[in-house]
């Protein structure tokens, strides 16, 4: 196991499964080599230079599916690491995988009926795709830093929508057993929550920078691009129309994120960066704008217009994780915040005792600012200050804040860390201002947390395993074989070929069998008829039998079809050379 990979996050291993190696079929097998068979030649001229290299340092096979134990021992000595993981996993685990230099490759693999580009992520996009561009230490560095600050991004309610729908299309129609019906119900959704007036999100804009990137991104000039994005690399029919002209081709800047990308359909435009240190540049450019750096009410507002869960950071090093529901204001200054459902308190990103959600069921809410006279903090209190404003066990005492704010109220339990007090907890509390009523007596104990400045608002809880009561236990995925009744026969028929590939001796009589089996009950079976060839081409036979292959497979060219793109050029690609 890879350093990068052993220290992870707790909670992400719950995301992380095993590669079972014997779920892939000879079918799975073919899609895979023929992939590679008709990209590496492509990509020798169209794709950045490191992309060969990266193959092979990143340890990725062209005629079988990788290992991905291989490839995180590969990767190891870039101080990158790769993991098993089911297809979609939500954006925050992916990308603090990234911020880990750990690589999550997706178990599946499309099926032949879907070679040409599937929206779903598979173990073809994740290693053909991302894996080699890795190679690059610019590239490598981008991709962390990208993982860094997206992990931080403020989300909103309608990304959440967006990637569950995407999540369920994607697996639609990977699935066999899917209706029509079914995709374009989910289809109408996409397209109806991704014209809604809304305000983009600090995650939606990343995401688009993503999209134009690290899965889009050309390089270079924009009269001679170059390719590096996975999706590109992985996609055999995008990658090769994204050299079409007839693609617009845009400068790479921060332009990118003012446009939208569907994920099920090919891209009119994509964006060419000049190198891999301008990612890294335009990444900076936005970071220093978002919540995370920023915080104050700038911060505050982005977080209570997501409606999702947040982190709120104070200069007191204590943090606040939930959903923002109102903050107040006095003097330009933060004087105080209310959340709303679950909260947790946490100092330096650990959950406080008995501070966490359970606790804190109903929303949580503090004041803010400086306590007069003393014009400080309560963190920032020595001994002294302490007993000028009465903060002893038992006693009753009123604190006044510059903001106006007054909190009266008996004193239960005074909780400290480094010797300073970070929780005092009060009974019969009453909070108010000239205006407002805050809390009530009747409303339970109160707990006091201190702070003036709001340093830092980000996405996402400050101590994730305990807000959300992780156990840190698998999810238990078991992963999916695309064999089914209706192509096992087939699947035989794609074993017994690779085997003639890597045999001394060929039987024409029984390939003859297997050639009009294949004729007559599987009409559209393309792929087959091109391992065959491969395998006389392999043995040198030149048979009546390969001519007829060859004759059915230059009809599958001759189709108006998508698919005949791709037929063609692995034909090509045998007879040219």
């Amino acid at each position: 196991m890879s350093k990068a990979r052993n220290n992870l996050p707790k909670y992400l291993n719950k995301y992380i499964t095993t590669q079972d190696y014997s779920k892939y079929n000879a079918i799975d097998q073919a899609v895979w080599r023929y992939i590679m068979f008709i990209s590496v030649p492509f990509y020798e001229k169209y794709a950045h230079s490191v992309y060969l290299e990266g193959l092979e340092k990143t340890g990725i096979p062209l005629n079988h599916i990788p290992k991905i134990d291989e490839m995180d021992e590969k990767l190891d000595q870039f101080g990158w690491g790769a993991v098993a993981v089911k297809g979609f996993i939500p954006p925050t685990a992916f990308m603090d995988m990234l911020a880990n230099k750990v690589l999550a490759i997706g178990v599946d693999i499309r099926t032949a009926e879907h070679l040409m580009y599937t929206p779903a992520p598979d173990i073809i996009h994740e290693t053909a795709g991302h894996a080699p561009i890795i190679a690059d230490k610019d590239y490598a560095n981008y991709l962390c830093s990208y993982g860094e600050v997206s992990k931080m991004a403020i989300s909103s309610e309608e990304d959440n929508e967006v990637y569950e729908i995407i999540r369920k299309l994607s697996d639609l129609k990977e699935d066999p057993n899917a209706s029509r019906e079914e995709i374009e119900q989910y289809e109408k959704s996409l397209i109806d929550i991704s014209t809604k007036d809304t305000i983009v999100s600090e995650a939606a804009e990343l995401a688009r920078m993503n999209w134009w990137t690290a899965e889009y991104g050309m390089i270079g000039s924009i009269d001679n691009p170059k390719i590096y994005g996975a999706g590109l690399l992985s996609s055999v029919i995008e990658g090769f129309e994204s050299i079409n002209p007839k693609v617009k081709k845009i400068k790479y800047d921060l332009n990118c994120i003012n446009y939208n990308y569907d994920i099920t359909e090919p891209q009119p435009q994509l964006f060419v960066t000049e190198d891999f240190k301008n990612l890294k540049i335009q990444l900076e450019k936005y970071s220093s704008k978002m919540a995370y750096l920023n915080g104050g009410s700038y911060g505050l507002e982005k977080a209570l217009i997501s409606k999702t869960v947040n982190t709120v950071v104070l200069d007191s090093k204590i943090s606040i994780s939930g959903i923002l529901k109102e903050f107040y204001t006095k003097n330009k200054g933060i004087s105080y915040l209310q959340f709303k459902g679950p909260t947790q308190l946490c100092f330096e990103k650990d959950e406080i005792k008995n501070q966490g959600t359970e606790f804190h069921k109903e929303g949580f809410g503090c004041p803010l600012g400086r306590i007069v006279p003393i014009n400080k903090s309560i963190f920032q209190c020595d001994t002294n200050d302490l007993l000028k404003l009465g903060i002893v066990l038992g006693n009753t005492t009123t604190l006044k804040y510059a903001s106006g704010i007054t909190l009266t109220g008996q004193i239960k339990n005074i909780q400290s860390i480094n010797k300073k007090p970070i929780i005092i907890t009060f009974s019969q509390c009453t909070i108010k201002d000239e205006k407002n009523i805050f809390f009530e007596p009747e409303w339970g104990n109160f707990d006091l947390i201190s702070g003036i400045e709001v340093i830092s608002v980000h996405g996402g809880a400050a101590d994730y395993d305990k807000f959300y009561n992780n156990n840190n236990q698998s999810l238990n995925y078991v992963q999916s074989s695309t064999l089914t009744d209706d192509n096992k026969e087939l699947n035989e028929y794609y074993d017994y070929i690779q085997k003639v590939r890597l045999s001394e001796k060929i039987n024409l009589d029984k390939l003859d069998q297997i050639y009009k089996n294949i004729i007559s009950n599987y009409p559209k079976e393309w792929l087959l008829l091109f391992e065959m060839l491969l395998a006389f081409e392999k043995h040198k036979n030149f048979s009546k039998l390969k001519n007829k292959i060859k004759n059915k497979l230059i009809s599958f060219c001759n189709e108006k079809e998508n698919q005949s793109i791709i037929i063609k050029r692995g034909f090509n690609l045998i007879f040219e050379s």
